[in-house]
């Protein structure tokens, strides 16, 4: 059974990555990383993601989902420069770029 506490945050994050999802649907990598707006508010939810990670009880951490799953915990030191950017380039197995590269 999740604790009720659990099933709220992890319904924040649920909500959260919807969010991010809907804000880069149709945009190819090259521009979300020039788009500032966009790229705030990914971080922005990625924040929340990693705020709603870091609450959930013991049981209920990314360990639990298998050694691949990415720790949302540690989030809040990883959301510097285009971090946002480099997280959706490395997930889809691009390398990251940075403004100059384009």
């Amino acid at each position: 059974m999740v604790n009720p506490d659990n099933t709220v945050f992890l319904h924040h994050i649920s909500d959260s990555c919807q969010k991010c999802l809907k804000f880069v649907a149709g945009m190819r990598y090259e521009q979300f990383a020039i788009d500032e707006k966009t790229v705030s508010a990914v971080v922005r939810e990625l924040s929340v993601i990693g705020e709603a990670a870091r609450k959930t009880t013991e049981n209920y951490t990314p360990s639990t989902l298998g050694k691949n799953s990415w720790d949302a915990k540690q989030i809040g030191p990883r959301l510097h420069g285009s971090a946002a950017a480099d997280c959706l380039a490395n997930s889809s197995g691009r390398s990251p770029k940075t403004k100059k590269d384009y």
